[in-house]
């Protein structure tokens, strides 16, 4: 047996078995943004059995197959037993392409995610393809938040994984694994 293999075993068999059956996928589907009406050489990484749910006015949602009738029918991100995917348009939001930054990097946005008791705030930025990306985490109590905001011309993408997962190391595990299939 390999090494790779061996560490990989021993790393699978750390996690307590509920959470290997539910929240870690075998494989992974790439999903190209002109599919989610957005002209960007850029392609959304997701896991293999995450499918397109069409409910929602601007936005669109991907989520667990078990989770598609939850959504479908309740329209609750709250009830969704594996993490739920969404991409919609922030007007309030911009890129300045001039200064490339983001709007959200003005120390008054900064002030205000703290004064909103946010911890631990990350901002990575960096050029996919030629399109400025920007990965945003930060803790809101026990509640980790991971948003990505994509400017596409005038516009600003938001992508929010809304995690489920009782381990923060799987969900910050699919975050990235999102991030860097870009």
């Amino acid at each position: 047996m390999k090494i790779r293999h061996l560490l990989l075993l021993l790393a699978l068999l750390a996690l307590p078995s509920a959470v290997l059956a539910q929240e870690v996928q075998p494989d992974n589907r790439p999903v190209p943004f002109s599919q989610l009406g957005v002209n960007l050489p850029l392609t959304l990484t997701l896991p293999a059995d995450y499918v397109r749910v069409e409910k929602f006015k601007g936005v669109v949602v991907f989520c667990a197959k078990d989770d598609e009738s939850q959504l479908k029918d309740n329209g609750d991100f709250n009830g969704a037993k594996r993490a739920v995917v969404s991409i919609r348009p922030s007007p309030s939001d911009y890129y300045d392409e001039k200064r490339r930054v983001f709007s959200f990097e003005s120390p008054e946005a900064t002030q205000s995610i703290a004064a909103a008791g946010a911890k631990n705030y990350q901002l990575t930025k960096q050029e996919v393809r030629g399109v400025p990306v920007a990965s945003i985490t930060f803790e809101i109590g026990s509640r980790k938040i991971y948003s990505l905001a994509v400017a596409s011309g005038s516009v600003l993408i938001r992508l929010s994984y809304n995690a489920r997962s009782e381990s923060r190391e799987i969900d910050d595990h699919v975050w990235a694994t999102m991030v860097a299939g870009l």
